[in-house]
């Protein structure tokens, strides 16, 4: 009957719009529930860098049983762990990064942006400072974020040489069987002298990227990469290895950098990944 139900729904073209809409309700009804359970804990704590509340403590995202040992072994920084979500507003530790990461290094006046698909809160702060293209394999689900939201296949991206100023792919990379032709073409769309910034859970404890680009088995990718529809796990050097030869120049931004806003609940050990296509004359 469920499957039944799900062909109609596709077959009307109701199926989307559906899930949409009962995924922002479910967002809505958690943000109420949150914000009444950690009444207790306002005040003197961490501060959320979207929407300025301040809580003794965040929520956290436990790692799915299936997954900890893949992540937990291999130290991953998958963005799971302690003081997650805003019990307000529902803001990630990831979305916080990016958010310190775009407001850091990515500010300017008139700027073109590429951004892959795109969360509410990423959209929005683009948005606010620069021309924002967004583009996904299954655009439809991201509508209410952008309604111009176009497909894109990242591996073959439909736009001119040197199109954008930035570059957010946010856990992205890890999704997509042929990483390297889509760090190509990253680079390939990027302005010279521009940056991309691509998030991507890593390990610096593994000394090689384990992966399986054609794997199809939710389960077997849960345990293997830690999610469902993951192909690979990657070890930071590797990681940083397959910007360099795609023609990037690879920036890390550490605890060094980071240390001043631990206040936003950022996931530990986590590093900003920067990857700037250089012009002739530019160095680091």
């Amino acid at each position: 009957m469920k499957s039944l139900s799900k062909r109609w729904l596709k077959k009307y073209n109701l199926f989307v719009p559906l899930v949409i809409a009962v995924e922002q309700v479910k967002n809505t009804l958690r943000s109420f529930v949150y914000q009444f359970i950690f009444l207790p804990k306002k005040g003197k704590g961490y501060i959320c860098n979207y929407c300025g509340a301040i809580y003794v403590n965040f929520i956290s995202l436990d790692i799915p049983e299936q997954a900890r040992e893949v992540l937990l072994k291999n130290r991953v920084v998958s963005g799971a762990g302690a003081n997650n979500i805003c019990p307000k507003c529902l803001s990630t530790s990831r979305e916080r990064l990016v958010k310190i990461a775009i407001e850091r290094f990515f500010m300017g006046r008139n700027k073109n942006f590429l951004l892959f698909g795109p969360s509410q809160k990423e959209f929005a702060l683009l948005k606010k400072i620069g021309k924002v293209t967004t583009i996904d394999l299954q655009p439809a689900y991201f509508k209410l974020v952008d309604p111009t939201i176009v497909f894109g296949d990242a591996t073959q991206l439909s736009f001119d040489n040197e199109t954008y100023d930035f570059v957010v792919a946010n856990h992205i990379l890890e999704h997509i069987p042929d990483d390297r032709a889509a760090m190509k073409e990253i680079h390939r769309v990027l302005k010279k002298g521009g940056t991309a910034l691509l998030q991507v859970p890593y390990s610096e404890t593994i000394e090689t990227t384990f992966e399986q680009p054609d794997i199809h088995n939710r389960e077997m990718q849960i345990a293997l990469f830690g999610q469902g529809d993951h192909v690979r796990i990657y070890a930071l050097k590797d990681y940083i290895l397959r910007l360099q030869k795609a023609g990037f120049t690879v920036e890390i931004i550490r605890d060094d950098f980071l240390e001043a806003y631990r206040s936003f609940a950022l996931q530990e050990n986590e590093v900003i990944i920067l990857a700037h296509k250089m012009t002739d004359k530019s160095k680091l």
